[in-house]
């Protein structure tokens, strides 16, 4: 059985966060599938960035 996720941020603290998180998961989980909004933090874990939150802007 496949396992997907998908984090949301809305800004820098949250992509570091939801990195952190990320990378943890797939220490558990190696062949868990990440997807999310987020930024270069989340990318560089490899997390499929689907929207950029460097793009966006949320209240």
């Amino acid at each position: 059985m496949s396992h997907e996720l998908i984090i949301i941020t809305g800004e820098d603290s949250g992509d570091l966060y939801g990195g952190n998180l990320a990378k943890e998961i797939q220490r558990l989980y190696p062949d868990i599938k990440i997807s999310g909004v987020g930024g270069r933090q989340m990318r560089s874990v490899g997390v499929d960035i689907i929207c950029d939150v460097a793009n966006t802007t949320s209240v």
